[in-house]
């Protein structure tokens, strides 16, 4: 968990990557953005930090391995000699390790079973005297009064 680890400027910078990046959805493939070019006249207006402030912060946070900056075609720049005079720099979170979402699997079954009201509760005994194959037939059978 890096989250105790990160300055307030590193923190700014990473959820504007966030919002600029997981926080968009393509309309026509229906995923979330990969990466997202992001000036640092836009990090300046959405953190309100000054430009000798978000260049340290970026370097920090491409050396704790959360994010990643490429230019145009895709060529990792990790160093801001590299990122100098670029046109374009896309940046994007780095991917998880296969360790942390196997931990957030966990934690959503847990919170998903720990989930319990009268409603909930009710279908729930409903399900284990029809002993229902799946979630998905107990879905469709609640929303269509099946």
């Amino acid at each position: 968990m890096h989250l105790k680890e990160l300055t307030l400027a590193e923190l700014k910078i990473l959820l504007v990557i966030i919002r600029q990046t997981n926080g968009w959805i393509d309309k026509k493939t229906g995923e979330r953005k990969k990466r997202d070019r992001i000036t640092h006249r836009q990090f300046q207006d959405k953190t309100g930090l000054s430009r000798r402030t978000i260049i340290p912060a970026i370097q920090t946070l491409i050396e704790k391995g959360l994010i990643t900056v490429t230019n145009f075609s895709d060529k990792p720049l990790a160093t801001h000699e590299l990122r100098k005079g670029q046109r374009s720099l896309f940046y994007a979170l780095k991917a998880a390790q296969k360790q942390s979402a196997t931990c957030a699997k966990k934690a959503t079954k847990h919170l998903q079973k720990g989930m319990h009201n009268k409603t909930n509760s009710s279908k729930l005994k409903k399900t284990k005297e029809k002993r229902v194959k799946s979630i998905g037939e107990i879905i469709r059978k609640s929303r269509w009064g099946e």
